[in-house]
């Protein structure tokens, strides 16, 4: 009968573990069970001097398994797998213990803590003895990147994939890249232009060095996404523009010359017009919903008017776009929760309570009042009211902190300040949130200002607006308790920053997870991993929680780093062999596996009709399936059912022999 040779590694932490349990006891004790194994004490197997040691001690005793007790596996076991491959040993032919966190630091008395490290490094022995050799595998892959989403996370990311040599397809639903810093007047905290900002970002991406490197699709929205890291395929549905954009100069001829108007928020617009002003590409596009074509008028004034043969073409079709990529940012951004669900603060009723997003708007130089303020009477806003936290910090709606609205708040307070020097303005607080240097110093400008004053609330259901001639009447409670009227003459609410509208469909497409307020989620957040629980697909920025725009632009790079560390130039990724393997015999074609699997990466097998299998590209060995599976038809490589029995019953039997001599 032949006698597998293993090799014992006992570590001793430089002390952290060896003062706390007795190691050569331990090994006594072990030798006497299994006296077929070697045992070996490092001082500190993690070193680069005892690495070498164990390595070298490896290729003259050629073990055929090794157990090594040290710390825990996600500390150094990638490590202890490479030196013994070095070695010439197959690494998952390699059991850890933990005898640091799960024993020397938890068990304080000493021959308790001896005790538990012997039976878990027996457990492992008779373990490893069943584990069976793995080949990680090497698949080719398609180097070029989606990013979804063309704001100030997606253009970031285009940006730095592009930088690298990486082909990148910018996909944008709206008609202009830029996201929502372009319909912004002013940026917080030094109240730059939105569009002068963007706009070289944007031109560099399209143009310059980058042409040709990033593709942007712009009324474009994803349909599907199937494979898997490396080799994602992707239909795009692109909706019709109906104006050239390879050909259109932005001239704006088509816009003057078009009959129709209509009103859109408080901006007035052509049935052909551009985005916004600034916004890049600077193409208009044609609203056929609102073109006299739509109501059969053969209206054809846009086209005369264009000085370029051919740009505007009515029948512009909707079409679909595939594209392959091996990795993919989502970078769709955030919105604003609808303030028509606070009824008593008078939204969409009093013309006067306008969102932060419509005062934005109305700021604007070119805006409905030209960059002064007019409230619906027309007259000059004496007071206005500025209420924080419309939503957020409220577990009745979004219990989350919004992040920006206290930013820009106090940016609005600058903004009115330069345009009307004699307004007074009331900010009605939940609760500040301030980072950086740049927040405390319009903080202080604020707190100056006698005419600026901070009147703190704790709950938003307190307050109510009503209209009287005179202007806005507020009834809210303050902090302290007391009710408190005023009158104003504009009311502007700050509200929960939500995920994008259609963020929801996205992820359930993408096959990635959100959370319960929408956002999506990553693999490991505390961590700053800013993959979703799809491998290979990444979030960033808004989408992925609330932040503001520098913050978002680093996270889109941080996307970017990630996908250049995994996604090698030359077109290889390694798969782990510790993957679920399903049994076809005794698969009886439930799904519930493929139900529960959070990776997606179960499938109805395309080989034996009826039976369940395993995409190797997408599984994670994470054994949910395996541990569901009512058949048993599904196993763990590295984990198999064998292993894990072994280990658990070496436990059980040393604790019944030590129960017994106690």
């Amino acid at each position: 009968m032949h006698v597998m040779k293993i090799g014992l590694y006992l570590c001793e932490c430089s002390g952290s573990i060896s003062e706390k349990l007795n190691l050569h006891e331990v090994r006594n004790r072990i030798i006497e069970l299994f006296p077929d194994l070697y045992v070996r004490i490092y001082n500190l197997l993690c070193s680069g001097e005892d690495l070498a040691a164990l390595s070298e001690d490896i290729r003259k005793e050629r073990p055929e398994r090794v157990v090594i007790a040290a710390c825990s596996p996600r500390d150094r076991e990638s490590q202890f797998r490479r030196v013994i491959e070095e070695a010439g040993l197959n690494p998952y032919l390699l059991q850890m213990v933990n005898i640091r966190e799960q024993t020397a630091w938890v068990t304080p008395d000493y021959a308790a803590a001896t005790a538990k490290a012997f039976t878990l490094v027996a457990a492992a022995i008779a373990r490893v003895r069943l584990h069976q050799p793995l080949d990680r595998k090497t698949v080719t892959a398609c180097t070029d990147v989606m990013v979804i989403g063309a704001g100030p996370a997606g253009l970031s990311a285009a940006l730095a994939l592009a930088d690298a040599g990486r082909n990148v397809i910018l996909v944008e639903k709206s008609a202009a890249a830029g996201g929502m810093p372009i319909s912004l007047y002013e940026i917080f905290p030094y109240l730059e232009c939105g569009p002068c900002l963007t706009a070289p970002i944007i031109d560099d991406a399209l143009h310059n060095e980058h042409e040709g490197r990033i593709e942007l699709l712009t009324l474009a929205q994803i349909n599907s996404v199937r494979g898997y890291f490396g080799n994602f395929i992707a239909d795009i549905r692109a909706i019709p523009r109906y104006v050239s954009a390879s050909s259109c100069i932005g001239c704006g001829e088509c816009v003057a010359a078009c009959p129709v108007s209509f009103s859109c928020g408080q901006v007035e617009k052509k049935a052909i017009d551009f985005h916004s002003p600034g916004a890049l590409p600077h193409v208009p596009v044609l609203d056929m919903e609102q073109c006299l074509r739509s109501r059969n008028v053969s209206c054809v004034k846009c086209r005369d008017a264009c000085p370029v043969e051919g740009v505007i073409d009515y029948d512009d079709k909707e079409r679909t776009v595939e594209r392959k990529v091996g990795a993919i940012i989502v970078a769709t951004g955030a919105s604003l929760l609808d303030c028509s669900v606070f009824p008593r603060l008078g939204y969409g009723s009093i013309s006067d309570v306008v969102t932060a997003h419509e005062f934005e708007r109305l700021i604007s130089s070119d805006g409905p009042g030209g960059g002064k303020l007019f409230t619906s009477s027309g007259s000059s806003p004496l007071c206005i009211g500025i209420i924080h936290c419309v939503g957020s910090l409220d577990p009745a709606h979004k219990s989350y902190c919004s992040s920006i609205c206290c930013r820009y708040a106090l940016k609005y307070s600058a903004e009115i300040r330069r345009r009307h020097p004699e307004t007074e303005i009331y900010h009605f607080i939940k609760e500040w949130c301030l980072p950086g240097q740049s927040a405390t110093g319009l903080f202080r400008r604020a707190q100056e200002d006698s005419l600026i004053n901070f009147i703190r609330y704790d709950d938003l259901s307190t307050f109510e607006v009503s209209y009287s001639a005179g202007g806005n009447s507020i009834y809210f409670r303050e902090a302290a308790g007391s009710l408190r009227n005023m009158r104003v003459d504009m009311i502007v609410l700050c509200p929960a920053l939500v995920p994008a509208p259609g963020a929801a469909e996205l992820a359930d497409i993408l096959g990635a997870n959100v959370d319960e307020n929408g956002f999506f989620v990553a693999t490991n957040e505390p961590a700053g991993c800013i993959e979703t629980s799809m491998r290979g697909i990444f979030s960033a920025g808004t989408c992925r929680m609330p932040m503001d725009i520098s913050s978002s632009i680093n996270d889109g790079h941080a996307a970017a780093g990630c996908i250049l560390a995994k996604l090698k130039p030359g077109g290889l990724i390694d798969i782990s062999p510790e993957i679920a393997i399903i049994n076809a015999h005794r698969c009886t074609g439930c799904m519930l596996c493929k139900t529960i699997c959070p990776y997606k990466a179960i499938v109805t097998s395309g080989s034996v009709e009826g039976k369940a299998e395993v995409v190797m590209e997408l599984c994670r060995g994470c054994g949910i399936c395996a541990a569901s599976c009512p058949a048993r038809a599904i196993e763990c490589m590295a984990y198999s059912y064998e292993e894990v029995t072994a280990e658990i019953e070496t436990i059980l039997r040393e604790s019944v022999k030590k129960r017994n001599q106690g």
